[in-house]
């Protein structure tokens, strides 16, 4: 099911080149730290069903149903961490910004929903989808001078479920995504976008928009954080004095966090290798003349 919602060029590149993809031990900790998690949830919530005898608890239970894309046939499965008769559970063990960046969670959102929609497929009819979320750096004292951090380190997340006409358009458009690149060649499969590959300033904002008076400025004059090229063309326009034919907007791209931290296949992908000649010749921003 992770697969389903994951970047299309990721993971049919872990389908051809998995195996001899050779991550290094601290990419993995993440992974362990969720296992172990979710193995300590479970053990602790068992030991408990069997002790008060309580009867609707189920896990990590397998769903499965067949969907026809185009001509051909695929299989969409998924397991579940807990389901309490008709409330469903999901085990996250994640960092504070998740929250701070994604308040929306939309991630989680998309996976539960999907997992709701096979749910609602094999004859189980969900009354709610929650997140449970354990979060690894949580401090007391960011909670204590912080409405915004998470107050608890462990905390339950209703989501939103969407009605089942969304819910399948949403699972038919990316299963689709991903049949039509089965046969695809490593380089003509679809970039991620910034938004898969985690490309963000600490503050946020995708792109920076740098207001440089001449060509060999050292300092920006002014910087726009996120926002379009054209909104940014105006602001630099209306805010920034002394602009002339030499003036330039210098687009600033955030590191791909993702791409260069967490992706196991980074080294088979043309658009990776491509990023990082152009940062390592220092050629990664783009240049704009402001004035015409």
């Amino acid at each position: 099911m992770t697969d389903l919602i994951n970047p299309a060029r990721v993971v049919r590149l872990k389908k051809r080149y998995g195996e001899s993809a050779d991550q290094p031990l601290s990419s993995m900790i993440p992974a362990m730290l969720g296992t172990a998690i979710h193995e300590y949830f479970e053990k602790y919530l068992k030991l408990w069903v069997v002790k008060s005898q309580y009867p609707n608890l189920h896990f990590e239970e397998q769903l499965t149903h067949s969907f026809q894309v185009g001509e051909v046939d695929r299989k969409v499965s998924g397991r579940y961490d807990i389901r309490d008769g008709g409330h469903m559970y999901d085990i996250k063990s994640c960092k504070v910004w998740k929250l701070i960046y994604d308040p929306d969670m939309k991630e989680w959102h998309e996976q539960q929903n999907l997992y709701d929609y096979l749910c609602y497929l094999n004859d189980i009819h969900l009354e709610s989808i929650n997140i449970i979320a354990l979060y690894k750096d949580w401090q007391e004292g960011n909670a204590l001078r912080n409405r915004d951090y998470p107050q608890t380190q462990i905390a339950e997340y209703g989501l939103t479920r969407w009605d089942r006409d969304t819910q399948l358009d949403f699972l038919f458009t990316n299963l689709a995504k991903h049949v039509a690149c089965e046969e695809t060649q490593d380089d003509q499969l679809p970039p991620c976008t910034r938004e898969e590959r985690w490309e963000r300033f600490p503050d946020g904002a995708e792109i920076h928009y740098a207001v440089m008076k001449t060509q060999t400025a050292k300092r920006a004059a002014r910087v726009f954080k996120g926002g379009t090229l054209s909104d940014a063309m105006a602001q630099a326009k209306a805010k920034v004095r002394g602009l002339s034919s030499d003036s330039m907007l210098e687009v600033r791209y955030a590191t791909r966090t993702r791409c260069e931290r967490y992706c196991a296949v980074n080294e088979w992908c043309n658009d990776y290798q491509a990023y990082m000649k152009d940062k390592k010749n220092e050629t990664l921003n783009d240049y704009i003349k402001v004035m015409p």
